[in-house]
Formats: C-alpha cells, sequence, structure tokens
C-alpha cells in the first residue's frame, strides 16, 4: 500500500483533532487538503525502491485512545536472513504479534517465498527495499504506510532478536499492562557463540541457549499513536510526541533512550543472537551495517569483519537460558522435531537398507564400499547428505575440508560418534579440477586397501538404487564389472522456481529433473581397489583431472566404460538459484527450474530415516 505525502498528514491530523474531540475542526482541516491539494485527481505513486515519505511535524495529543481491537504488529527490515526467518515468524507470530511487515534489503524473498509458506497468509507483507542506510527509512515508512489507525502497538525489531515473557502467555497482555501509553523498553539479553564454529541446519533458539550477560542497550515497543512518525526511528527507540515517555518494566524513564543501566530482566527481555557461530558472524559483519552509507559503511565493514575473524567481543556462556526454545516448542509442535534422536543416521539404534526386504532393515554389506567428498561452504546440506548414504549402507564417508579454517572440524568430531564419517582439513579450491583430482588421488591412496571400492561424489549427489535393491545392488555392480573403473549416471535437478534457501532436506525441495542433462562432468566413477595396485599415483591423478575438465574417462592404468545396464544413478541438485550461484557463480545452470517430477531420493530418503518425513508439512 502505498500513501501519498498529503494523504498522511490529512489521516494523522485528522486521527489526532478527533482526539481532542474537535470534531468541526478536523472536518475544516481535511476540506482544506481536500480543495487545495490533488487528492481528488490520481496520488502519485512513491515507490519502495527509492523514494522516502516525509511528513511534517503533528499536533501533540492529549491522551493516546484505546483502540476498539488491541494489536500488536512488527516491522522488521531483512538482508540475507533466509536462514532464519521461518524460525523468527512462527515465534513472534506465536506469540501474539497479528502482522510482520518485512522490509527486505536483499531482494532475496521474491520469486514465490510467501507463495511456499501458506501458513503465513495474510500474516506476512513483505517489501523490497534495497540500498545502504535503509533501516530507519524503512521504520518510518512501515509507519507511515501500515500502522497508523490499525494496530495499538509496534516493534522495530532484527531477526536476531527474540522478545521473551516471562509472566504473560502472549505479548497483547504483556503490553496492556506495561504499555497503555508511550513505549516500553526491554533489555538486550546476549546470547553467545557457544562455542560453535558454523551454521547447522537447527533453529537458533535451540542451538543458542548459553547466556553471557544483560546489556546496556534496549530495544523498544511503542504505541503506535504516540510516535512521531515524521522523523526517522533509532535502532533501539522510537521518537515519541511531547507528552509520552518511554519507560522500561519498573516504571523508570529512560534516558538516554538507546540505555538502561538498571538492566531490569525479571518481566521481559529481548534475546539477542548477535553472534551465532564464528562463520556466520563473519558473514554477518560482511554485509556491514544497515545504519551505514558510503565510504564510512565500507570501513566500519572492514573493521568489523577483522574483529569477528579474531573473536573480538565473544564470550561463553555464564548460564543456560531454554525459555524461547521452549516457548517456540509450546507454540509449534513442529520444532519438537529437531529434539528427536530419531531424525539422523546413527550407527548405533539404525539399521540400513536391505535388498531382501522393504520392512525390515538389516546390515547387508558383503563388500566395503566409501565415499570421498570435498566440502567447504556445504554445512547446511551435509547432515542429510550423510544420513542419506550412511543409511544407504555406505561403510564409511570421507570428507576433505578445503577451507583454510577448517570450518569442518568440529562437525565431523561430533558426526563421527554416530555416523561412519571422518574429516580431513585439505584446503584448497574445491572447483579447480586439479585440486579435485589431487584430494580424490589422495583419498585412493588413504582409504583404497580398506575397501572394495570408493565412489566420488560432490555433496549434492545422492545415488539412488534400485527400490529392491539398496547397497547390495552397487555390490552387485562393483563384484560383476571387470573393469577397474565404473562411471555411473547422474541426473540434473533444477532450482524448481526457488530464489533462495529454504530450511528442508534438499531432495524435499527440489524434485524437477532437467530433461537434457547439461552438467559437467555428466557422470561419477566409483573406483575398485584391487585394480589400481600396480597404477601410479601421478599417472591416476592425470587420469582424474582429465575426467573432472572432459566428463570422460580415459585410463591406461584404470579402464571403464559406462554401464548403461545398471539401474544405479546419481541425482544431482543445483538447489535455488542463490544458492547456486554462490557455488558456481553466475551460471546458467543456476536459471534452469526443471521440467520433469522425480521425487525417488526424498521417498528413499523417508523410507530409510522415517524421521524425514516430518519436514513435509513444515512450511
Amino acid at each position: 500500500m502505498q500513501i501519498t505525502t498529503a494523504a498522511t498528514k490529512v489521516t494523522v491530523q485528522f486521527l489526532r483533532m478527533l482526539r481532542r474531540r474537535s470534531h468541526l475542526l478536523a472536518m475544516g482541516v481535511a476540506l482544506h487538503y481536500l480543495f487545495t491539494t490533488d487528492l481528488l485527481s490520481k496520488p502519485k505513486s512513491t515507490s519502495l525502491r527509492s523514494k522516502r515519505i516525509k511528513q511534517e511535524p503533528v499536533p501533540e495529543p492529549l491522551e493516546t485512545p484505546k483502540k476498539t481491537l488491541d494489536s500488536a504488529a512488527i516491522c522488521l527490515i531483512a538482508s540475507n536472513e533466509e536462514y532464519y526467518l521461518d524460525e523468527w515468524l512462527d515465534y513472534h507470530l506465536g506469540i501474539g504479534f497479528q502482522h510482520i511487515y518485512i522490509y527486505d534489503n536483499s531482494n532475496d524473498l521474491g520469486n514465490g517465498w510467501l507463495d511456499r509458506r501458506p501458513r503465513l497468509e495474510g500474516k506476512v507483507t513483505v517489501n523490497y527495499y534495497p540500498g545502504e542506510d535503509k533501516q530507519g527509512a524503512a521504520y518510518q515508512h512501515c509507519g507511515q504506510n501500515y500502522l497508523l489507525g490499525k494496530y495499538r502497538w509496534v516493534g522495530l525489531f532484527d531477526a536476531d532478536e527474540y522478545l521473551v515473557l516471562k509472566k504473560h502467555s502472549n505479548v497483547v497482555s504483556f503490553l496492556s499492562e506495561y504499555c497503555k501509553k508511550g513505549s516500553i523498553s526491554l533489555s538486550w539479553q546476549l546470547h553467545s557463540w557457544n562455542g560453535r564454529l558454523q551454521y547447522s541446519p537447527e533453529p537458533v533458539t535451540k542451538r543458542f541457549q548459553g547466556m553471557h550477560s544483560v546489556d546496556q542497550h534496549v530495544k523498544t515497543i511503542s504505541s503506535v499513536d504516540a510516535v512521531d512518525w515524521s522523523q526517522v526511528p533509532h535502532p533501539h527507540h522510537t521518537f515519541l510526541i511531547e507528552g509520552y515517555r518511554q519507560l522500561d518494566t519498573k516504571g523508570n524513564e529512560i534516558a538516554p533512550k538507546w540505555q538502561n543501566l538498571r538492566f531490569p530482566s525479571d518481566v521481559a527481555v529481548f534475546f539477542h543472537h548477535h553472534c551465532k557461530s564464528h562463520k556466520e558472524y563473519i558473514a554477518k559483519r560482511t554485509r556491514g551495517r544497515a545504519t551505514m552509507s558510503g565510504a564510512a559503511h565500507v570501513k566500519s565493514r572492514n573493521e568489523l569483519i577483522e574483529k569477528a575473524k579474531n573473536r573480538d567481543g565473544f564470550h561463553n556462556n555464564t548460564r543456560i537460558d531454554h525459555l524461547a526454545w521452549n516457548t517456540l516448542k509450546s507454540i509449534s509442535s513442529k520444532y519438537s522435531l529437531y529434539d528427536s534422536p530419531d531424525l539422523h543416521f546413527n550407527q548405533s539404534i539404525h539399521r540400513v537398507h536391505s535388498a531382501l526386504s522393504k520392512s525390515i532393515h538389516r546390515v547387508h554389506s558383503a563388500l566395503s564400499n566409501a565415499i570421498c567428498t570435498i566440502v567447504s561452504d556445504d554445512e547446511a546440506y551435509i547432515d542429510e547428505f550423510v544420513d542419506y548414504h550412511a543409511a544407504v549402507g555406505f561403510s564409511n564417508i570421507y570428507l576433505f575440508d578445503s577451507t583454510e579454517e577448517h570450518w569442518f572440524e568440529q562437525w565431523g568430531d561430533e558426526r563421527s560418534q554416530s555416523a561412519p564419517v571422518k574429516v580431513i582439513h585439505t584446503p584448497g579450491n574445491k572447483t579447480d579440477p586439479s585440486f579435485k583430482a589431487a584430494v580424490f588421488t589422495k583419498c585412493l591412496e588413504m582409504y583404497q586397501k580398506d575397501h572394495d571400492a570408493i565412489v566420488f561424489l560432490e555433496p549434492n549427489d545422492f545415488i539412488i538404487m534400485p527400490k529392491s535393491g539398496g547397497i547390495s545392488s552397487f555390490n552387485e555392480l562393483v563384484q560383476s564389472s571387470s573393469d577397474c573403473a565404473t562411471p555411473i549416471k547422474r541426473l540434473l535437478f533444477g532450482n524448481a522456481g526457488q530464489a533462495v534457501y529454504d530450511p528442508l532436506p534438499v531432495t524435499k525441495r527440489f524434485t524437477l529433473q532437467i530433461e537434457n542433462n547439461l552438467l559437467t562432468p555428466q557422470s561419477i566413477v566409483a573406483i575398485k581397489r584391487r585394480d589400481i595396485s600396480g597404477a601410479t599415483d601421478s599417472k591416476l591423478e592425470s587420469d582424474l583431472r582429465k575426467y573432472f575438465s572432459t566428463q570422460h574417462w580415459e585410463s591406461s592404468e584404470c579402464t571403464g566404460i559406462l554401464s548403461t545396464s545398471s539401474d544405479i544413478v546419481v541425482h544431482h541438485y543445483l538447489r535455488s538459484a542463490k544458492e547456486c550461484k554462490r557455488e558456481r557463480g553466475n551460471t546458467d545452470l543456476c536459471s534452469l527450474k526443471g521440467t520433469v517430477e522425480n521425487q525417488r531420493a526424498w521417498e528413499e530418503l523417508q523410507q530409510l530415516l522415517p524421521g524425514y518425513s516430518q519436514f513435509n508439512d513444515f512450511l
């Protein structure tokens, strides 16, 4: 919705004059503007993309009128927050906010993002709002265009802040008691990084329950009619019309308006997840501040990145606070799946797929087969990759961590306790064919003696066996082939029209196969142990380098041909357009949607690990 400046003036002044019961004066002002402005003609469009709505100072009220419907809304500006928004929206809608207005500073939430979330229909509005230093302007636009005359209260929040109520079941009952007029300011409770190195696909409120202090900074919820919307709001408070006050839950006035050194936290606070993991914090600082622009923005961003890399400002936990996580689960029981021990593969309780029965799973591995893969920015996907292939029956999964920082070290230490995974730190560029060849040669050198065959996969590859075969089908392929190397056909899956990440398994998100397979290489290769004992490492590395560059396997040491008789294939997922471009660059592949429905991998994952079926109705 867009409103002209003149219309805003009329609406605001008319409402506030009515508040003083000056009906005749209000009518006169309205008629004056109707006949002296262009309101009777078609309103001029105010673009979200380029203009801010300005407003002259308005008369000061004597009191805030009680709304016929007590309701609260949130205005939020977001940039690259797609990994966290679903949880944040579910939480704040669940505690009683009626509507949330998102100002998308990165243009990530278009192309059907809301359409894929029917639960948010009528509750969330998304506006594209690009540019630097847009936080205050977004809040002002939200107030002038969406809030006046409709809501009693508004919160100007960030996507890493969670309002936690300690004595009330919902936000309206809290505000009815503590914010009868003016505004209420609440302290930040700072939650630490909990020693986590990188992202994992779990809710923020579950991952970061450790807190280290109650901070001096405040965030404010205001009575909509008490705010002077002609002034650009501050990130931590609004500017109130004279006669209104900004208080804390003890009734103390806040001065300066962004700070409260009394630190009240017994009624309500904001859990502020300002760091998350170390790698996530670096990514956050790379975006810079939403309140700066130009050279100052660049300078500040570079300084913040260096501080983040050095963990400047990181603190250890002083206590664990489960309140936000427990509140989220009470709001929406779907989040309890993350507490389930059956969600991920655990070799102590799960059995692998058997060729003898679809209903009874038992270990069936006459041969020992392993997977080698290279990882870098794959932390959002690697659990599903490991869960699937471990449940299928591969004996070991070797992950070569190509990041300089060795981000996957912690993850490997933890997952190796429940799954057959091992992480090897090997820094380099995973997209370089020479590096890939060197890594896979190293994998063969280190582990080929322990396995009958080793398969080279990428983290977005999923091996699909015949429905009746399972891992035994792969064993049969290895045993029956006289060749050292057996390439396997790879099927390509497009972005299904999705622009950004969704918090769902990859095999569920992308089920549209691309008919004409354009991916290079178009196949992956399995190399058998007994046939490469005489091959020289340098020759094998050269053959692999050529293979990753040309898609064709040619080797005098390790021969192989494409097996067209086998039903084994690999599903390769490009993921969403943004995820694809981050990995591959701006290529034509990333724009392909796919046309042929193929849910085989998703069906297989649910059969192997039934806990994944809980994601079917998640969005």
